[in-house]
């Protein structure tokens, strides 16, 4: 082992590889701050509420409302800027070519407002997992959907596949790792040019297909283990902590979704 891979101790360096996406994906940060505090329901409708906005009435005036609630947001959960990730060099280069084609079409400022509000929309979700336990989340949306639960629609059930989904989310992407690299140490080092942008193809498809039947499978063996636990998933019982962070952050967004609208 060269000397630069141990400690003065003597011992195996561990390195520290840069995080991804299925390193920071519903991971709660741990902070105490008045974002940490909030109810998850309070966090979920106001995602709501400013998707909703922006869905209705895109243009500029939603995409200042949504910049003010992320940047507000990140301000208030005090998140450090290393945990956003970084997308890959190939990303930037398809909006590149996004942008190049827009332009020729007269339609670069909707390319801008789309990417803009997908991509606070985004960092809006991604706040949410990294203020928010994952167990909080089914409850509160059970709480939001109850009125709906009148009419008959099984609004506790949808809330714990949601449940589930969240918490299987990280193995999917585990899985995602661990197949993508199997694939790049199969991978021939002689491809180049055309061989390898075919070979790149062939390894996303075979990607495609084997995480369909990771998710049927794990799918399977989800409902196996629910049929034999009594059919019906039972959610936890998780307190409703209303609080003044919970009405300041309700206000201020019906207050910034009101002033979008009024501009165009």
């Amino acid at each position: 082992m060269p000397p630069g891979d141990l400690t003065p101790t003597g011992h195996p360096a561990v390195r520290r590889r840069s995080a991804d996406w299925g390193d920071l994906l519903l991971r709660t940060l741990p902070r105490r701050t008045p974002l940490h505090r909030m109810w998850a329901g309070t966090k979920v409708v106001v995602l709501l509420v400013i998707t909703v906005t922006c869905l209705a009435l895109p243009g500029w005036g939603a995409v200042a409302a949504l910049t003010v609630v992320l940047v507000a947001s990140a301000a208030a959960a005090r998140i450090p800027p290393s945990v956003v990730p970084v997308p890959p060099l190939w990303f930037w280069l398809l909006l590149a070519v996004g942008a190049a084609v827009s332009l020729l079409g007269a339609g670069l400022g909707l390319y801008v407002q789309a990417l803009a509000i997908s991509f606070g929309v985004l960092g809006l979700g991604l706040m949410l997992g990294w203020t928010t336990p994952v167990d909080e989340i089914p409850p509160a949306l059970a709480v939001i959907g109850r009125p709906l639960s009148r009419l008959g629609l099984p609004v506790d059930t949808w809330a714990a596949a949601v449940g589930i989904s969240l918490r299987t989310l990280p193995l999917l992407l585990d899985e995602i790792r661990i197949i993508a690299a199997v694939q790049r140490v199969r991978r021939p080092p002689s491809d180049r040019g055309i061989r390898a942008a075919r070979r790149a193809l062939r390894d996303w498809a075979d990607l495609g297909v084997t995480l369909l039947a990771v998710s049927v499978r794990r799918a399977a063996e989800i409902g196996t283990a629910t049929a034999a636990r009594g059919g019906r998933p039972v959610l936890a019982r998780v307190p409703v902590r209303l609080g003044a962070p919970d009405a300041a952050a309700l206000t201020a967004v019906i207050l910034v979704c009101g002033l979008a609208a009024l501009l165009p």
